[in-house]
């Protein structure tokens, strides 16, 4: 019954990919990226990670994801090794937690507002605190995103 479930659930990510979705993405390689960031609910350091991909047309790794609503088992599977605290939300995207009060950490707050530990302003505690983890997974992966910060600084 899982198979079938996990079949059918990749039947429709695909279908999405291929009529439109706010982001697609499709890659031979990925780089999980991993950052630390003051949790706004505890006020304790926590790790989040990224998924971080070629831009379209480009070899480069320069395309964060965010909002990520599909990633292949493959890749899911990776990420729950490396970090457990990334995972669906009950508003189907993948989402970080707090290591240590689990609350979730806000996707735009970490990679669209300055000083975010993907967006690190200078002289910001997330600046100061930037001690980037990063894995190479060359894999493929096909992704759907709500959104994509281009050229992070890392």
């Amino acid at each position: 019954m899982r198979v079938l479930q996990d079949s059918l659930v990749a039947g429709l990510a695909q279908d999405r990919i291929e009529q439109g979705s706010p982001v697609k993405f499709r890659a031979t390689r990925y780089r999980i990226v991993s950052a630390s960031s003051l949790c706004p609910a505890c006020g304790a350091w926590t790790q989040v990670v990224a998924l971080v991909v070629p831009a379209e047309g480009q070899e480069t790794l320069d395309a964060c994801l965010h909002y990520v609503e599909h990633i292949p088992e493959s890749v899911q599977s990776r990420v729950r090794a490396l970090a457990p605290w990334y995972r669906l939300t009950a508003e189907s995207y993948w989402a970080n937690h707090c290591e240590h009060c689990d609350t979730r950490q806000d996707e735009y707050e970490l990679h669209c507002e300055p000083g975010g530990a993907f967006m690190p302003a200078p002289g910001s505690p997330a600046q100061a605190a930037l001690r980037l983890s990063a894995w190479d997974i060359p894999e493929p992966i096909a992704a759907i995103a709500g959104g994509v910060s281009h050229d992070p600084p890392f």
